[in-house]
């Protein structure tokens, strides 16, 4: 309680100290008196000022009761404080006992302030009367000055504030509890004493106009600490004097004046350290409104990838804040995308069809090729192609790439955007070899009659004798390589099958066998001269010897020699025959119009032996009521294991004895199972029906009941589970389209240019006879397709191309689908029109087309593949072509 009381009076002692300085304003004396009520603290003095800032204290002196400072007469004193080192102030309640004797009553006293002076800002200066000289009321420039401490608050009353201007300059006494009447104590040049009320001082100048105070240097002392020079010109600034951050340049560089920057980071940068400082050091500066945390010279403002704006606010003691801003562009991180949307090669057809998930292809191209360009398509802008080796532009082809016959692989590699993300795709171009120009026979037989001298390749002319009895003669010839070209006896023929039969007259018969090679050019002609025996002119008994040939004896002109048969070449009457086959080669054993055996090359090692028996006694191999509808032939082999290749027989049966909800079916006797076991996959055309088998043993065609057809009559067999399995039966129901003989669809192969418009036309019932057809490859249209074709050109639903061709046989692509489609479906875009479908592979489609795919889309006749790809350049398959046309078909209704 002592120590808080002695406090209070030294705050007191203060006070009075500030009258002292009025009442001492412009006296000169060696000594002053304190008369002290209360005691000072031991670190806290009296100080005594001068005009000219020098100061004389109370050192050695007591602490309380009368304190004497010697003070120096050459000096005017303007002012006296107490100050513990730290705060410097006057007690508010003081008196005068005449110019020398001041009394301070610490008792009474206010409290020292808790903050010492941190700095001073000018508040304003303006025209004001002082009335401290008596009856001489003047006009003065009063000046207003706010203190603060170092938090920026304002000082506590009390505090002690001296004014330093030159001597020059005249200020006031304008203590409001002192009246002068001398006018030396009233006027003082160069320096003043004073302190604060409600955080500001105020002093008065002898000047014409407030305006002249920026003229006047002055500085502001609380204690012997400066607190404001009016000469520095960071005074009330609000500029800064420094800026910088963490990453990235400041553009333009910093200067204070400057107020707008921009500053570009990469990705990796999420936050960025602000660093400002104020040139006047009394300003606050803030960052996006946040104040720097005490101690700290930056703030982290967080970074979102794009523009980010960072505002810096310098707010003055005294005047308006500033703004600075700066734009930080924090770059997009770099794509990790290296996948392609797009790969075509300029010959050749990509296996399987692009997707972009696939990074291995295959293609196939004609020897003619020998080179072939690949272009890319990266997924995004950025990303870097190479196609074997060399930089690629994104969607540019390739240098034209050397190929050599055989396989070449041609690598592309994508490198994403962040330089680092690689995608490897590969391709592998297959040239084909050079056509070949091997136009020799690797076999060649006959259906009666043996080969003299017995086939060999590099022999050309053959002969043969035949019976009179044989007036027709098959012959089947092999070429050695499969892509040659047969014609025999002037007609084509496929390789290892027999030609149509070739009538033979009596006498020399010459069948000529020409082979073309791959190339068209190459040809080797065979040829075969057959002898037909002369039919006998005599009677039933004519004899051998001499005669006129009517049966009667005597002399004439002698019956040719018989000829001897060949047993391996039965006629048309036999019931049997047997044929030897050189290993390796093809053969074909016949038996008139109830059996054909076709044996292809490379059925068997050795040197083959097949012999075919008709059976009379078949009473044991018909048990279970199985009903015949062809004699039952047994064949034979010399070897004992199976053929190495599938061996094709052919069977003549009675279609009347296969009644109604029966069918024909070819079969084979198990010897072990004592049963009859029916060939898969054999096939019915006319009364003759084929199969394939590995082994012989007894063969027949039977009557089989017929199992109840499913669907209105649609048996496709590879269409069960298929994903338009519906759509294909809907289709085969309203007759837009059939399965093919062998009782399938194949919907997954693909669609050619005619296939599909008969598909369309069907599926639209036209009944028009359409337009003529000029296409300078109307040849190669089909008969089927003409009149399905001719409607659509008339319809305008499809043209040829420029160069006059409608290219029949080639394949549809997806885009050149959605134009005809489009047409077709009636409805109305404008093919100029500038359009974006929703496809990932959008710009890969053609602008030609990109209006009918656009339309289409929308009126949901069509969807993309899987990865939301159109992929235009692609192929239809039957099932596409079969939904799309169904898809249609009910959108028009």
């Amino acid at each position: 309680m002592k120590h808080t009381a002695n406090r209070l009076r030294i705050l007191t002692l203060m006070l009075m100290f500030v009258l002292l300085l009025s009442a001492c304003v412009g006296v000169n004396v060696s000594q002053v008196t304190f008369n002290i009520t209360g005691t000072l603290a031991p670190d806290e003095k009296i100080f005594i000022r001068y005009s000219d800032g020098i100061e004389a204290n109370d050192s050695g002196e007591l602490k309380t009761g009368e304190i004497n400072i010697k003070t120096d007469p050459t000096r005017v004193i303007v002012g006296a404080y107490v100050s513990d080192g730290r705060v410097s102030w006057v007690p508010s309640d003081y008196g005068f006992g005449g110019n020398t004797y001041v009394s301070v009553n610490l008792l009474q006293s206010s409290p020292k302030p808790a903050q010492p002076v941190a700095y001073a800002k000018f508040v304003k200066a303006e025209f004001a009367i002082n009335n401290s000289f008596v009856g001489k009321p003047t006009q003065v420039v009063r000046a207003t000055y706010k203190l603060h401490d170092k938090d920026g608050q304002a000082v506590a009353d009390g505090t002690d504030v001296f004014i330093q201007v030159p001597n020059s300059v005249t200020l006031y006494n304008n203590d409001p509890k002192i009246s002068l009447s001398n006018e030396a104590q009233w006027k003082v040049p160069g320096g003043y004493a004073y302190f604060t009320k409600n955080g500001e001082v105020q002093f008065d100048f002898m000047l014409d106009k407030p305006g002249d105070l920026s003229q006047v240097p002055l500085k502001l002392y609380s204690g012997t600490t400066e607190v404001y020079d009016s000469t520095k010109s960071d005074v009330f600034s609000n500029s800064l004097s420094l800026l910088e951050i963490s990453a990235g340049d400041l553009s333009p560089a910093f200067s204070p004046s400057t107020t707008s920057y921009t500053a570009t980071v990469p990705s990796s940068v999420s936050e960025i350290a602000v660093s400002a400082e104020a040139l006047d050091k009394t300003s606050q500066v803030k960052v996006n409104g946040q104040a720097y945390p005490s101690g700290k010279k930056s703030i982290n403002v967080p970074l979102h990838e794009g523009k980010n704006t960072i505002q810096v606010d310098v707010i003055p003691l005294v005047g308006d804040a500033k703004p600075y801003t700066i734009t930080v562009n924090r770059q997009a991180a770099l794509s990790k995308d290296a996948t392609l949307s797009g790969l075509i090669l300029s010959s050749g057809t990509l296996s399987p069809e692009f997707v972009a998930n696939k990074t291995e292809y295959t293609a196939s191209v004609a020897n003619a090729v020998s080179s072939v360009q690949v272009t890319a398509t990266a997924s995004d802008d950025n990303a870097e192609l190479t196609i074997d080796g060399k930089s690629v532009e994104r969607g540019k082809p390739s240098a034209a790439i050397a190929l050599k016959e055989g396989s070449n692989t041609i690598p592309v590699i994508v490198t994403a955007e962040d330089g680092t993300t690689t995608k490897s795709y590969t391709i592998v171009v297959t040239r084909a070899a050079a056509l070949n120009t091997d136009a020799t026979l690797s076999g060649l037989a006959l259906s009666s009659g043996t080969l003299s001298p017995e086939f060999v390749a590099n022999k050309t002319e053959y002969t043969a004798s035949v019976a009179n009895a044989v007036s027709s003669v098959q012959v089947t010839a092999t070429a050695s390589d499969d892509n040659a070209e047969l014609t025999i006896d002037g007609k084509s023929v496929e390789r290892g099958k027999p030609s149509a039969a070739i009538a033979l007259k009596e006498g020399s018969n010459t069948i000529p066998v020409i082979v073309t090679a791959e190339d068209g050019t190459t040809t080797k002609s065979y040829s075969i001269v057959i002898t037909r025996a002369v039919a006998s002119s005599g009677g039933n008994d004519g004899g051998n010897g001499g005669g006129t040939g009517s049966g009667s004896s005597g002399g004439g002109t002698p019956n040719p020699a018989p000829t001897t048969p060949t047993p391996s070449t039965p006629s048309p009457s036999t019931t049997s025959g047997k044929i030897t086959i050189p290993a390796g080669k093809a053969g074909q054993l016949v038996i008139g119009d109830l059996l054909k055996v076709d044996v292809p090359e490379g059925a068997a090692t050795q040197s083959l032996q097949l012999t075919a028996d008709q059976l009379k006694d078949i009473a044991s191999l018909i048990k279970h009521g199985e009903i015949l509808a062809s004699p039952v032939f047994e064949l034979l082999k010399n070897l004992n294991e199976n053929f190495k290749k599938l061996v094709q027989i052919t069977m003549e049966f009675n279609q009347s004895l296969i009644k109604e909800k029966q069918r024909a079916g070819l079969f084979y006797y198990d010897e072990t199972a004592k049963k009859w076991i029916e060939v898969t996959g054999a096939q019915v055309k006319g009364t003759r029906i084929t199969g394939q088998v590995d082994h012989f043993t007894k063969f027949a065609v039977l009557a089989v009941n017929q199992e109840p057809k499913v669907d209105e009559g649609i048996t496709l067999s590879d269409i069960t589970g298929h994903w338009a399995e519906e759509k294909i039966k809907q289709a085969v129901k309203q007759g837009i389209v059939k399965g093919f003989e062998n009782g399938t669809f194949a919907p997954d192969s693909t669609v050619s240019r005619e296939d599909f418009i008969v598909m369309l036309m069907h599926g639209l019932k036209s009944t028009k006879d359409g337009a003529a057809l000029t296409f300078t490859d109307e040849a190669q249209i089909g008969d089927w397709a003409k009149k399905a074709v001719a409607q659509a050109i008339e319809a305008g639903y499809v043209t040829g191309y420029s160069d006059g061709t409608f290219e029949p046989k080639q394949n549809i692509s997806r885009q050149e689908l959605a134009v005809i489609i489009a047409k077709s479906s009636g409805i109305e875009y404008d093919v100029q029109a500038s359009v974006q479908t929703k496809f990932a592979d959008d710009s890969m489609i053609e602008s030609w087309a990109k209006s009918a795919v656009h339309a289409i889309e929308l009126a949901g006749i069509v969807q993309g593949h899987e990865g939301n790809l159109y992929e235009p350049t692609g192929y239809t398959t039957r099932a596409e072509a079969i939904t799309i046309i169904m898809s249609m078909l009910a959108q028009k209704k």
